[in-house]
């Protein structure tokens, strides 16, 4: 099956910033962000197009994959991954999951959390 091609960061201090964020979902939400990734491992990571639920970062955060959706109250979810890849082509990918967060509809993420993801991107890449 292909969940096994998905895989959740611990960092140095053995937290793992997306289940953090997980945990805090109801079970309906847990659910649409796992059909998501199901998706996502299907089509395999490269190849999945960018669309509303699946989008590159930029700048500082570029390599950084974000899944996207909208959960009750327009409450906009987050989900910031890595696609690793191993020999062997797009079958042998993985997708990485970092972190997670929500914010409301209009809002934008602090420089704070942005800078946070970062920190968590740079440990990533240091360590794999």
């Amino acid at each position: 099956m292909f969940w096994e091609r998905v895989e959740v960061f611990e960092d140095s201090t053995g937290r793992t910033p997306f289940f953090e964020y997980f945990d805090q979902l109801s079970p309906t939400l847990q659910v649409k962000l796992r059909a998501i990734i199901a998706a996502i491992l299907i089509t395999g990571p490269s190849s999945f197009r960018t669309c509303a639920y699946w989008k590159p970062m930029r700048g500082e955060l570029v390599g950084i994959h974000e899944i996207r959706f909208i959960g009750p109250g327009r409450i906009h979810h987050r989900v910031f991954c890595v696609i690793s890849k191993s020999d062997g082509g797009e079958s042998n990918e993985t997708l990485v999951l970092l972190d997670g967060a929500f914010k409301r509809n209009g809002e934008l993420l602090t420089r704070a959390r942005y800078r946070q993801l970062a920190d968590i991107y740079a440990e990533y890449r240091q360590r794999f």
